[in-house]
């Protein structure tokens, strides 16, 4: 069993110990002979052996008579073929046995087939994974754009809200002004009147009883928050006091209710 993976130049290189002859005399293959040793540590074969000058006299005959040999086989006891083939490789022809050309021919379009079916299987995979991109793609469009219709939506409602919230500032300047002219009592008048975008509201003049203005000035229902801004100090040019104060302008409910809800 040691030598059966070169059985072969084990064979030739004792040749002369199995026949009459040496290696480089003769021809020869061999077949193993299934059930033939009872040791597991042995392996038992079958020599067939055919003088070289015999087999080269046939096959010379044979080559000029325009014949070609593929394979010298042997038969057995019962007249079966071995299957076999001691013909040397030198005289083997190039091409190969059709039987065996079809074999390879098959096997060829076989491993063609397969291929190919491993070819579009992944071009199915890739196709599929070009059209997940796809569509990813189009969501992902379909996203952006849906955000940016929010965002301007967004900026719209902001605008509207603003453009609202001005209106009803406006309004309330407006109702101050008047409101001022009717709720400042005669003996004040006003030199400086600044509102700003909160809606802080700095009054600036002179009164003869400035430290009860603030008392009399709770009828201007638009202002609220009185106070005033530094002291009160009096002009010697006019005799009276002159005076400053801020407040926050209250925008009334019914212009505020104009103004477009939160979303």
């Amino acid at each position: 069993m040691a030598a059966s993976p070169d059985a072969e130049a084990a064979l030739a290189f004792e040749m002369d110990k199995y026949t009459p002859f040496k290696s480089s005399d003769v021809y020869f293959d061999k077949v193993h002979v299934p059930n033939g040793s009872k040791r597991q540590d042995h392996l038992d074969l079958q020599l067939i052996v055919v003088l070289r000058e015999r087999l080269d006299a046939v096959l010379d005959s044979a080559s000029q008579a325009g014949h070609r040999i593929d394979a010298v086989d042997a038969l057995n006891d019962q007249g079966q073929r071995l299957n076999i083939n001691v013909l040397p490789a030198a005289r083997r022809p190039a091409n190969s046995h059709p039987t065996q050309r079809l074999h390879q021919i098959v096997a060829g379009l076989s491993v063609v087939l397969l291929v190919s079916i491993m070819l579009l299987w992944v071009h199915n995979r890739q196709s599929a994974l070009e059209e997940m991109t796809r569509q990813v793609k189009a969501l992902r469009s379909d996203t952006q754009q849906t955000q940016a219709l929010q965002q301007q939506l967004n900026g719209l409602l902001d605008a509207g809200r603003f453009v609202e919230d001005q209106k009803a500032r406006a309004l309330s300047k407006a109702a101050l002004l008047h409101e001022l002219s009717t709720c400042i009592p005669a003996n004040t008048w006003l030199e400086q009147l600044d509102i700003n975008q909160q809606g802080t509201v700095s009054l600036g003049g002179q009164s003869s009883q400035a430290g009860e203005l603030i008392g009399k000035m709770k009828a201007c229902t638009r202002l609220e928050s009185l106070q005033f801004q530094g002291i009160i100090q009096p002009d010697s040019s006019t005799g009276l006091d002159r005076f400053s104060l801020t407040a926050q302008l209250r925008i009334k409910d019914d212009l505020h209710a104009s103004a477009p809800d939160s979303p």
